[in-house]
């Protein structure tokens, strides 16, 4: 199942567009092509689902709905277009209701 996300970049604090799939056992985020060019660190950043603890619903600057995931002690947020939030919402708690 594959959506359109946004994800923080520490490089430069921004919001990167780009793309998230999530399967049995991962959730890859990669840059769009454009965004690449801006950042330093291009590789693709792969979750295994397995040390997904936590995931609820977010927001940014009390506007924007988010998706906040944590993976061990690592947060990490997407903001979706539309009520894309809710369906990556559901797929990662299924995944973690599936491990219960």
């Amino acid at each position: 199942m594959a959506y359109w996300q946004m994800f923080l970049v520490k490089k430069y604090g921004n919001w990167v567009g780009g793309r998230v799939v999530v399967d049995d056992e991962t959730l890859v985020f990669s840059m769009n092509r454009l965004n690449k060019f801006f950042q330093e660190d291009q590789s693709e950043l792969v979750m295994s689902l397995a040390e997904l603890n936590h995931v609820q619903m977010g927001r940014m600057f009390f506007l924007f709905k988010t998706v906040d995931c944590l993976f061990g002690d690592r947060k990490v947020r997407f903001r979706c277009f539309g009520r894309t939030n809710d369906r990556l919402l559901d797929v990662l708690k299924s995944h973690l209701g599936r491990r219960n």
